[in-house]
């Protein structure tokens, strides 16, 4: 639960109690099923019901097992290059032939 997502409703306190609010928030957070969400209900001074709801995403194991791949892929790349440009001598010149232009 690292990262949150909040929306905030303002209910009338002289319409609303607080049951009503949370039976309603339960509600909506069914919109929401791939969430996991959180209910906080307070009464502030000038008598409003502040409602916030806290969304989190839902950890799954399976973002740790594609990051794992990602990373093995990339060591046996570099191992790769490595092995490829290893046997390599740099600062000397290729043979190289004569030029002969070709007859017509």
């Amino acid at each position: 639960m690292d990262k949150a997502k909040y929306i905030e409703y303002y209910f009338n306190s002289s319409k609303y109690n607080k049951e009503e609010i949370i039976q309603n928030l339960n509600k909506e957070i069914k919109n929401y099923p791939g969430k996991e969400a959180t209910i906080n209900v307070e009464l502030n001074q000038w008598g409003v019901y502040v409602a916030k709801l806290a969304f989190y995403n839902k950890k799954s194991i399976f973002n740790f097992t594609k990051n794992k791949t990602k990373s093995t892929k990339l060591r046996k790349n570099k191992i790769g290059k490595i092995e490829k440009y290893q046997n390599r001598t740099y600062g000397e010149y290729k043979n190289t032939t004569t030029y002969k232009p070709c007859n017509y």
